[in-house]
């Protein structure tokens, strides 16, 4: 059952590529064929070495996004890395688009809507923030220094801002914003979970990273550990290089 979710997973992220992917789409097929030939009964090594498979064909995909990535639009964009971020932590389940969070506080008189690109859903239904720019070199920290650090450039800073207000509505929704989304999104989630608001936090993946120098790595590693409630901050490199390590972890495994 695990191996048909899998490949029914990697599939999907699949299905808009095929035209212009035609090598890819190729050793997917051959994979998935060998695949078929498992039997029901747990084979741990013939696990590692799907899992292994698995995120060599997502770094494979990735890098491939990553080499032209001005053909996606945004929105095209966010849905493809979303896709693979759901592959990579699986703790995520489902992801909602365009949700609706009321906003009580920016205008006392009356309510205004504001809308979050991507919701993340966990297997327990807790729900946090995904925001997924394009992956611009120059997104991230200002060129020149200001008193000896560098320091977050205007992309950065306004994405971080934008999400810690999504969260801080999201917050002040409370239980009603439970109610409101349990009855939007009843149909989308899996039988008996419970969308719940429980202390959200955010995650960011935009720009690269690859040749930052040792000082703007750490000063960029400060930078992310000063916001509590952005749970991480990922950068298209960084997300290549955690895809690496989990394709380490199994080969190891599998030896």
């Amino acid at each position: 059952m695990y191996k048909y979710y899998a490949n029914s997973k990697i599939s999907n992220i699949l299905k808009n590529y095929f035209n212009t992917m035609t090598d890819e789409q190729e050793k997917l097929d051959k994979y998935l064929n060998k695949r078929q030939l498992l039997e029901t009964k747990l084979n741990t090594n013939l696990l590692i070495e799907y899992e292994k498979n698995k995120y060599i064909f997502i770094k494979e995909l990735l890098e491939n996004m990553l080499t032209n990535p001005d053909k996606y639009i945004e929105k095209d964009w966010q849905k493809q890395i979303v896709e693979i971020i759901l592959l990579i932590y699986p703790k995520y389940i489902k992801v909602l688009e365009n949700v609706n969070v009321k906003d009580y506080y920016t205008n006392t008189k009356k309510v205004t809507n504001r809308y979050i690109d991507l919701m993340l859903v966990d297997v327990n239904g807790n729900a946090d923030i995904i925001e997924i720019k394009r992956p611009l070199e120059n997104n991230i920290l200002n060129t020149a220094k200001y008193r000896d650090s560098f320091i977050p450039n205007k992309i950065l800073s306004s994405t971080i801002m934008q999400t810690e207000k999504y969260l801080f509505h999201l917050n002040k929704w409370g239980r009603n914003g439970e109610v409101a989304l349990n009855k939007k999104y009843k149909l989308e989630l899996p039988i008996n979970l419970t969308l719940r608001i429980t202390n959200p936090n955010g995650i960011l993946i935009l720009g690269r990273d690859n040749k930052f120098t040792n000082e703007q790595k750490l000063d960029f590693e400060i930078i992310k550990r000063k916001y509590t409630n952005i749970v991480d901050i990922i950068t298209y490199d960084d997300l290549l290089f955690r895809i690496e390590n989990l394709i380490s972890k199994f080969s190891t495994g599998g030896e």
